[in-house]
């Protein structure tokens, strides 16, 4: 199907009923991802595409006959460019006494936005516009009124083949209070796989909690199409056009006072057949200078690290805001020497978050390990999480912040011993020579009950902890009483080994 056109999608056609040709209703597994689905004639569906998007969608759906459901059946639609025309958006803008651009918000399957033409069919009352108006945000609007007032203009584009709904762009003029800020939002890049899509999120934050929102801005997309994400006000799902390596995506954020305020993401487009980046040499490091840096890769994941000597760090590298980096620790690596994990993060970022600074989260085989936090920080110091002391698998490093932030690999500070192979070290193991991690300790003493040949109850509390099964490998109780009738002879009720 086309692009911006909607597709019936009958039941009856692929689903069969051996009991003969009894009324089937639908149900709904799973909804498309990229466009909606709706009820259709006959107990069919109508399947439309967001607009503006391009490439595979899928749902799945099972029929029932009034006794019995069929199994899930999966239902693929290729969205194909046709020749859809645009779309626009309604938006607002606000002028604050010096004018304010104007630019439209508009997507196209087939057609990069700086192709568009566009008309302004109506508007303003209030002020007046200069300047062309289209994507390049030439177009700037000043107020003829000295008091707040609210202005519009309606809009439609065209590509050549089919012109857009029309849109309007409403346009508040006001002053903003006595030291009120605008919007701020963090440099961003994201790492796509030819062929595949990536939803690019917008990561702003307003320093006075007003209410913002987000339009597209220039420079609009050159090597790829822009669709909405149901459901979602602060994204756009980018899908690359072959051969597409780099691109750019400008977007603006505006609150009741300022706006719109430009920001602009940056676009890898990397191909996930060729071989990832293999860092087989390093130099040295210290545990005085753990962090040396050695080798930059900004590229996107997965990221394999070579197995290499503990006196060598690994690589340097950067991730972001939903980007993960699959990082193999293999075998190779002294276990009593490990890896730790050093974070350098970007100050003004998470300050523009509103998160402590230094904070992120750290995850292994899928699973949340540590968080690494350095609250109260304007520049935080790198923190160290979690050793790998078996790093036999793989290590998931996920980013708060859309800003780059950089991790490094280097050599633990001091090795880390473990006597008894139990996986805790023998500076935290209360009893390095027993393989049971979990060591009884009644008389407190620090020492483990498998390691101290003086612990034996002392009162009846310690019977009542549980513990009253066994003491020092020696003596057996075969209940708590035995315990509690031990210690109240002081010892001269000996229970049998």
């Amino acid at each position: 199907m086309n692009s911006g056109e909607s597709l019936y999608i009958a039941v009856r056609g692929p689903c069969t009923d051996d009991d003969g040709p009894s009324p089937l209703t639908p149900d709904v597994g799973s909804y498309p991802s990229h466009g909606s689905l709706g009820p259709g004639p006959d107990g069919g569906g109508i399947y439309t595409p967001a607009p503006g998007y391009v490439g595979p969608d899928s749902f799945t759906y099972r029929a029932y006959d009034g006794a019995e459901y069929s199994e899930y059946a999966v239902v693929t639609i290729d969205v194909l460019p046709g020749a859809a025309p645009p779309y626009c958006f309604d938006s607002t803008v606000w002028e604050t006494g010096s004018g304010v651009g104007l630019m439209p918000d508009c997507v196209d399957a087939d057609t990069p936005i700086a192709d568009l033409t566009f008309s302004i069919v109506d508007g303003p009352s209030f002020g007046e516009i200069s300047g062309e108006f289209g994507p390049s945000g030439d177009a700037r609007y000043t107020s003829n009124s000295g008091s707040p007032t609210t202005d519009a203009i309606t809009y439609r584009a065209s590509d050549g083949q089919g012109e857009s709904n029309l849109a309007t762009i409403y346009i508040v003029s006001t002053k903003p209070p006595p030291g009120n800020l605008p919007p701020t939002c963090p440099a961003s890049h994201a790492f796509v796989a030819s062929g595949e899509s990536i939803d690019l999120i917008a990561n702003c934050v307003d320093p006075d909690g007003d209410p913002f929102y987000y339009s597209l801005a220039p420079p609009s997309v050159s090597g790829g199409s822009i669709s909405l994400v149901p459901n979602y006000a602060d994204r756009v799902r980018y899908t690359p056009y072959p051969g597409t390596t780099e691109d750019a995506l400008g977007y603006s954020a505006q609150d009741p006072y300022y706006g719109p305020i430009q920001f602009l993401v940056q676009i890898t487009v990397f191909d996930p057949l060729s071989p990832p980046p293999v860092y087989e040499s390093a130099p040295e490091a210290t545990p005085e200078e753990p962090a040396v840096a050695s080798v930059s890769s900004p590229v996107a994941g997965p990221v394999y690290i070579d197995a290499r000597a503990v006196t060598a760090t690994a690589p340097t590298g950067y991730f972001f805001l939903g980007q993960e980096f699959d990082i193999n620790a293999p075998d190779a690596v002294d276990p009593l020497d490990p890896l730790k994990f050093v974070f350098k993060l970007d100050a003004a970022s998470f300050q523009a978050l509103g998160v402590p600074a230094g904070e992120v989260a750290l995850f292994r085989n899928g699973a949340e390990v540590a968080d690494c936090v350095n609250p109260g920080e304007a520049v935080p110091t790198p923190c160290v999480d979690s050793r790998l002391v078996r790093p036999d698998g793989d290590l998931w490093i996920t980013a708060l912040t859309m800003q780059a932030s950089v991790w490094n690999l280097g050599l633990s500070d001091s090795p880390v011993s473990d006597s008894d192979n139990d996986g805790v070290s023998d500076d935290e193991d209360n009893c390095p020579a027993s393989p049971n991690p979990d060591q009884g300790d009644l008389d407190e003493d620090g020492l483990g009950t498998a390691c101290d040949t003086k612990e034996v109850p002392t009162s009846t509390g310690e019977c009542k902890k549980g513990g009253w099964a066994t003491f020092n490998g020696r003596f057996e109780f075969s209940n708590q009483g035995d315990c509690v009738s031990y210690v109240a002879t002081k010892g001269k009720n000996q229970p049998k080994n």
